[in-house]
This record gives structure tokens, sequence and C-alpha cells, in this order.
């Protein structure tokens, strides 16, 4: 669970892998918290692979060249 406008939104796809709860509330923080411990379909492998994509070092590398050579 992260608050939007983080940089944990960059690898969280709420309600896929993760919850995006509102700006400083806490209320929505809850929720999302609850949504996780409810949800049977959130799985430690399905983080784990959403990480992954997101911090692969071929892609990393890709990107940096990419921002590099504009």
């Amino acid at each position: 669970v992260v608050f939007e406008g983080t940089g944990l939104t960059s690898i969280i796809e709420n309600k896929i892998n993760g919850y995006i709860a509102k700006k400083n509330n806490i209320d929505d923080f809850i929720a999302g918290i609850n949504w996780c411990l409810n949800n049977k379909d959130l799985s430690q492998d399905l983080i784990y692979a959403g990480a992954l994509k997101n911090f692969n070092y071929k892609n990393i590398i890709k990107d940096y060249i990419g921002f590099i050579t504009k």
C-alpha cells in the first residue's frame, strides 16, 4: 500500500499488485491494507514479478541510454 504522488507508484499497479491510496488519506490507506489482506489473488509472486518488471537491470540500462541520447 502506497500513497499516490510517491515514487512507489511506478511499481504498484492499483488493485493489481498493490493498492494506491489517495494522498495523505489515512482512511483510504487503511482501506488499502484491508484490500491487500483480503485479496486472495494477491501473492508474493505477483508482487515480486511486478518489481522484476520495473527494476530489471536491462530495462534500466535501456532507459538510461534513451535518456542520455535524447
